[in-house]
């Protein structure tokens, strides 16, 4: 069995659901705060791909939200954002105003915010002076 581990109970359910969207079987359980998933190790290859490459996302929204949780708690500030991949290989972290963010996951699942992301990032290292029309006309 494949084991997963989630510290927050949203992407932990996210994660269910998504396996269960894909008709993957999996076991689930909670002990001392800590949600495990487990799935069979005779699992597709391209399906086992996906399901990591969502486990992924997910842990990020985890760390995030837990980071989140750790702040609440000292009363200092609450912080939420996204993490985004530059084609250089960096990885950096947007800070997003957490209501804004909120408001974004409860209409994209995490990894349409993704590929929203990566959109942007790649017309930001990419500029394409042309208008969305000119570009489909020569394209």
């Amino acid at each position: 069995m494949l084991e997963f581990a989630f510290f927050h109970l949203q992407p932990n359910q996210l994660f269910c659901d998504f396996l269960t969207k894909k008709s993957v079987p999996f076991q689930k359980s909670e002990d001392e705060g800590v949600f495990s998933i487990k799935i069979s190790l005779d699992t597709n290859e391209t399906l086992l791909e996906e399901i990591e490459s969502q486990y992924d996302i997910l842990l990020d929204m985890n760390q995030t939200l837990f980071e989140n949780e750790q702040l609440e708690d000292n009363k200092e500030y609450t912080a939420a954002g996204v993490i985004v991949s530059l084609k250089d290989g960096r990885t950096v972290y947007a800070n997003i105003d957490a209501p804004l963010l909120t408001k974004v996951m409860s209409a994209l699942s995490p990894i349409e915010l993704g590929e929203f992301v990566n959109c942007i990032v790649d017309a930001v290292e990419n500029p394409e002076q042309r208008m969305p029309c000119e570009r489909q006309r020569h394209s």
